[in-house]
């Protein structure tokens, strides 16, 4: 019987994770065969055939088979082996024999074929075959031993092609449908696989920091050296970094699987040439291992600005694109001891150009179709679709030269920045160029300047108002919305307030509305909202509750003081 387990594995298989057909074709069975009864028994003599013998088992089986839920915990073991016999006599068997019986005909021929094509629909193609064998011959044997001279309507012979093309095709549409499920379950699999990995970087240096700091940390009502907490300090920034990074490789992942271009309303003028050292200064090398056999992966990779330009796009979409072609860049070098990696920003065009293996033309054709990978291990053939379709949004595009054995270069290309249009008035224009492409502010702007730090996260507020110190600035800490109020109330000649979006008490959001609100000289203060979420509807709210600016919390102290110098030199 080892056969019949396996035959009836692939029906368990078949209805596994959860598929209620069965329960569907228990409901419909009950009720078809039902009102069909009705309807036959409602007709004028000469009344037909009475199969109400063969009828109502029906009705009770496709009844209990439509009632699992139901069915008591101990006997749910047998669900799929009862819906097997239930099936096999519902449908060949009872159908089969009640078109022998009634000598054929359009309407009983009719019924036994949809019913036997609702077989085809709960099973594979193998028990569908040995299921019309044991039901169709069961019901020919019941039916040559009780009928006097048995015999074979031909017009249910005429049908049988018919059926068999019913047959092929519900298999072959199955096998298509195993298949395409078969590619979502590798597609599911190399995507788990993918953020798996690249996750286990980021993580294992947030748990080096918290390591590090549990210790650094004293025992119970122990003092802790002033040295400690300067260390401590560093290594959350080291932690909040690498959580950071965590959600841009999440970030990259997911942005990867969407069919739509880039939303065009987060577009702004970005400098070329500083979004793309900024993609290689913040690509996290350390995930392949800070040294290969031949060096610094880091050192490997360069940038060369020949010719600097604006363009209209999201530097998020952007940087991530750049981190496609390095990291397919860095899997393809390999153990080559003088393989590299430039990146050239030329005249509207970024070039990413490694001298790795090559890609063959073959590949080449199909590079950016979505789901083609070059054997890639764990590869998803996502990225390079992604990096079309995220050009094409900026009006640009994406191309691959390569020559095997030498090169692989991709270039960026960009249409010229509008000067106009976008929904945006020239002034407004003027404020999105980036801070490379404007004047260059001096750091002297911060020296003796007054800031309010309102922040509920003790370390938070530790290491940002260290840093704040060290730029100059007086800082007055506040852990509510209150205290920023009291604050702005006691301390004549506040210059700037980071804001955190939540807070207890009064949050960053109520506190800006109530400091705009109120007719006093602070109600023109610069705010800019701290917050360790990107949604852009809390950027929206940040901005619409009167906020001048939005920033990241994640440790980038650089990108701080960046926004702070231009907050105060516009005010001055």
């Amino acid at each position: 019987m080892s056969w019949f387990k396996k035959l009836f594995g692939y029906y368990e298989t078949y209805h596994a994770h959860g598929r209620p057909l069965l329960k569907y074709i228990g409901i419909i069975g009950a009720l078809t065969y039902v009102v069909f009864y009705l309807i036959r028994f409602t007709k004028p003599n000469p009344r037909p055939y009475d199969d109400l013998a063969i009828r109502l088992p029906v009705v009770v089986l496709f009844t209990v088979l439509a009632l699992r839920s139901h069915w008591p915990e101990k006997l749910k073991k047998y669900y799929f082996a009862y819906s097997y016999w239930a099936l096999i006599f519902c449908l060949p068997f009872a159908n089969v024999f009640l078109s022998l019986i009634r000598h054929g005909g359009i309407p009983s021929i009719s019924n036994c074929f949809i019913a036997l094509s609702f077989l085809v629909m709960l099973t594979d193609w193998r028990n569908t075959i040995v299921m019309l064998l044991i039901g169709g011959g069961a019901a020919t044997l019941l039916y040559t031993t009780i009928t006097p001279h048995p015999a074979v309507p031909m017009d249910m012979v005429a049908q049988l092609p018919a059926y068999l093309l019913i047959l092929i095709g519900g298999a072959a549409f199955k096998l298509s449908e195993r298949q395409i499920d078969a590619e979502k379950l590798r597609i599911a699999n190399s995507l788990a696989g993918s953020i798996a990995h690249e996750m286990r970087n980021p993580l294992g240096q947030a748990r080096m920091s918290l390591e590090s700091i549990g210790k650094i940390l004293p025992a119970a009502d122990t003092a802790i050296p002033a040295e400690h907490v300067s260390r401590m300090r560093q290594l959350v920034s080291m932690g909040e970094i690498a959580v950071h990074r965590g959600h841009q490789v999440i970030d990259l992942i997911l942005g990867s699987l969407k069919s739509s271009a880039v939303d065009r309303s987060k577009f702004e003028y970005i400098s070329a040439a500083k979004a793309t050292q900024k993609a290689v200064d913040e690509y996290s090398f350390i995930e392949r291992n800070v040294r290969d056999d031949f060096g610094n992966l880091r050192d490997r990779v360069t940038v060369r600005v020949v010719k600097d330009f604006v363009f209209y796009g999201d530097e998020t979409a952007y940087v991530f694109v750049l981190f496609n072609l390095i990291k397919n860049a860095l899997y393809y070098l390999g153990q080559r001891p003088d393989g590299t990696i430039v990146l050239t920003v030329a005249d509207h065009k970024v070039i990413v150009r490694d001298t790795g293996p090559g890609i063959s033309k073959e590949v080449q054709a199909h590079l950016f179709e979505s789901f083609m990978t070059s054997g890639k291990a764990g590869g998803t053939g996502l990225g390079l679709s992604y990096c079309k379709r995220t050009m094409q949004s900026f009006g640009g595009d994406i191309h691959c030269d390569s020559v095997q054995g030498e090169f692989t270069q991709f270039t960026l290309t960009f249409p010229v920045a509008p000067q106009t249009g976008m929904n945006k008035a020239p002034e407004t224009l003027q404020a999105s160029v980036p801070p490379a492409a404007k004047p260059v502010i001096s750091s002297d702007v911060l020296e003796g300047k007054t800031v309010i730090l309102a922040e509920d996260d003790e370390l938070n507020r530790l290491m940002v108002g260290d840093c704040l110190k060290d730029w100059g600035l007086t800082v007055l800490e506040a852990e509510g919305g209150r205290q920023v109020l009291a604050h702005l109330n006691n301390t004549p000649g506040v210059d700037l307030i980071l804001m955190d979006m939540n807070m207890p008490g009064l949050d960053g959001v109520q506190t800006t509305k109530a400091i705009r609100s109120r007719d006093w000289e602070h109600q023109g203060i610069f705010i800019l909202a701290l917050s360790g979420n990107s949604d852009e509807l809390d950027v929206r709210t940040a901005l619409s509750a009167g906020m001048n600016g939005y920033i990241l919390k994640n440790g980038d102290m650089k990108s701080l003081r960046g926004k702070m110098l231009e907050a105060l030199a516009a005010t001055q």
